[in-house]
């Protein structure tokens, strides 16, 4: 491992180490632990529904495009988890502590920020209306993973980074192939 690399990780330790301390706060606790929760897939169903309800048929475009990202951020952080095999950092640093079960083995890349962030840049590109609730939504998901102790910051960052691509890539498309 270089210096470089080696002082990434330790920087990225401490601020896992930091967040998940937060965790004795009950506030703060149960506000990532809901938002967590909410990332499991609740906020995107609701959100689908919402905007069925809000735009009719003419949201139709919108969900296309966050189906077709999120069926592709799910299959893509599923084959990256299997071949990266990451730990999770509360298996790795046994004084994290976590108040839920992860959903799966690995930790690289977060699904949650993948999904997160994916539908927050359809959102933004359909219905930007909805942009002042659903960015922070995401960024709240991401870091409730960190601090659980459920993903390091990076996988958070690679996963929100991919999402965002994936859901931009998925909108341009969806776009072109069906203008107005």
């Amino acid at each position: 491992m270089s210096v470089l690399s080696e002082t990434l990780a330790a920087q990225e330790c401490r601020l896992l180490r930091w967040l998940n301390q937060c965790l004795d706060r009950d506030l703060f606790c149960n506000t990532m632990i809901f938002a967590s929760r909410v990332g499991d897939g609740v906020a995107w169903y609701t959100l689908v529904i919402f905007v069925l309800w809000w735009q009719g048929i003419n949201g139709w475009r919108g969900i296309l495009a966050a189906a077709i990202a999120t069926g592709l951020c799910i299959g893509l952080f599923k084959y990256m988890k299997h071949r990266t095999s990451r730990p999770r950092p509360f298996e790795v640093m046994k004084d994290l502590r976590t108040a839920l079960a992860p959903l799966d083995e690995w930790s690289f890349p977060s699904g949650h920020a993948m999904n997160a962030f994916s539908a927050a840049v359809v959102v933004q590109m359909y219905f930007p209306a909805l942009g002042l609730v659903i960015w922070p939504l995401a960024v709240l998901v991401a870091i409730s993973r960190v601090a659980l102790g459920l993903h390091y910051p990076t996988d958070v960052l690679a996963g929100a980074v991919l999402g965002a691509l994936i859901a931009w890539s998925s909108s341009v498309a969806v776009l072109y192939l069906f203008p107005y």
